[in-house]
């Protein structure tokens, strides 16, 4: 006799109660209304990421990972969304692994160093492994909880590539293939993770794109670096790639950033931040470059037209004076932003050209080991509504490249001799 619905639901609802009280520790319990559904997202200091990963802002008590080649933005970016998470009333702690720091650009990025009476100083954690680094992170923010302090606690790894096992000062080996770093990531986030959810731990880990990243023992095994690990804990990764862009007349060199994994809203979700010789990432130009995908700007020659919401359009002409007049003017920028995160989670702007190519791996994680340099190409984007579906465009078969061979080289297939007509004979 098959059991009815109510039946069905006494005898979970009466396991589950039986299970929770049970003095070995097991966590079994049922979600109520009172739980969050999702990830609370807080604002990273740039619109135009914000938009693109489709949830507001930066996932908290989550791991986030940005890779991408050196000069894109990362470390930059990095200074920007610090520098927000302490104007929230959160503190900052800082992880190089490559110990190059400087902290001069993070001042610059707008990062507090020392405390105010509006913000918590930027604290720096310099252990020398992994293992270490989590065990003082989790024991500084549990110092932190037990004093009282209630605010978010934002966690950044420079260089997760750099990063040492114990093992490795030990003069440890490969084990069943796996580097010592691959496995210190995968036994300290997975306990590190459920530290972050109860002391409220947000990672942000930024790493280079090179041959040893990514790598778990292969059949050599020779490759070392931070596995799989790193890809599969966080919940979502940015992969940033240059690019040559062209706002109006002036052309000027853009990281594009693309969430090739997303565990958060869709994937794919791409955003842009112009670089600036001595400024860096130029949050101004990158907030209008969001309003203008978002379809907020009319181009009209060199004019533009640029809603801000409820502090009106106004018109310039140029991109200089367009942006001099956001800069100049908060009002306009706070309305521009303001009218731009209507848009949250309803449109954003996608990477059609990292759609496809990571269509054909076998998982999102393989990205991360398989970064392509676009030879500063614009990507292909669209602007897609929540629940549109995306058709992807063809991608060409790679074709075979001829083998180049130095002069005087024999090649590996003898051919035969072409003779030629030769002299005339005389009277012909």
């Amino acid at each position: 006799m098959a059991l009815t619905p109510q039946a069905r639901r006494a005898i979970v609802a009466a396991t589950v109660k039986k299970l929770a009280g049970k003095s070995d520790g097991m966590k079994l319990t049922s979600w109520s209304r009172g739980d969050s559904l999702g990830a609370d997202a807080m604002k990273s200091g740039l619109l135009y990421y914000d938009i693109s990963i489709g949830i507001g802002g930066l996932p908290r008590k989550r791991v986030i990972t940005h890779h991408g080649p050196t000069g894109c933005g990362k470390t930059t970016l990095k200074w920007i969304i610090a520098a927000q998470f302490q104007r929230a009333g959160g503190v900052v702690v800082s992880s190089d692994f490559e110990r190059k720091d400087e902290l001069s650009w993070a001042v610059r990025c707008g990062v507090a160093l020392e405390d105010t009476d509006e913000v918590v100083g930027l604290k720096l954690l310099k252990e020398h492994t992994i293992e270490s680094t989590f065990d003082a992170s989790e024991e500084f923010a549990q110092s932190l909880r037990d004093a009282g302090f209630e605010g978010p606690i934002l966690h950044l790894w420079d260089s997760w590539q750099q990063a040492k096992s114990k093992k490795t000062f030990d003069a440890g080996q490969l084990e069943g293939g796996y580097a010592p770093e691959t496995l210190a990531y995968s036994r300290g986030l997975g306990l590190f993770i459920p530290a972050m959810d109860n002391l409220d731990i947000t990672l942000l880990g930024n790493s280079q794109v090179r041959a040893n990243v990514g790598a778990m023992g292969n059949e050599k095994k020779t490759k070392v670096g931070v596995g799989y690990a790193v890809p599969h804990a966080s919940i979502a990764i940015v992969e940033f790639k240059l690019e040559q862009k062209l706002a109006g007349d002036v052309p000027y060199q853009a990281a594009r950033g693309t969430w090739i994994k997303n565990q958060l809203s869709d994937p794919f979700g791409t955003f842009v931040m112009p670089i600036v010789y001595g400024r860096g990432v130029d949050v101004e130009w990158s907030d209008f470059e969001c309003a203008r995908a978002l379809g907020m700007v009319e181009t009209s020659g060199a004019w533009f037209t640029v809603d801000c919401g409820d502090e009106g359009t106004f018109r310039a002409q140029g991109i200089e004076k367009t942006l001099a007049q956001l800069r100049e003017k908060p009002n306009l920028l706070s309305g521009l932003r303001e009218k731009a995160r209507d848009f949250i989670g309803k449109v954003r702007e996608v990477d059609l050209d990292a759609m496809a190519r990571v269509s054909k791996m076998n998982s999102p994680e393989e990205a991360f080991e398989s970064h392509e340099d676009n030879g500063g190409k614009e990507a292909t984007t669209k602007l897609v509504k929540a629940g549109e579906t995306v058709v992807l465009p063809d991608v060409p078969e790679e074709e075979e490249k001829p083998i180049r061979r130095r002069r005087n080289q024999e090649p590996d297939v003898e051919e035969p001799k072409k003779r030629g007509p030769g002299r005339p004979k005389k009277g012909e």
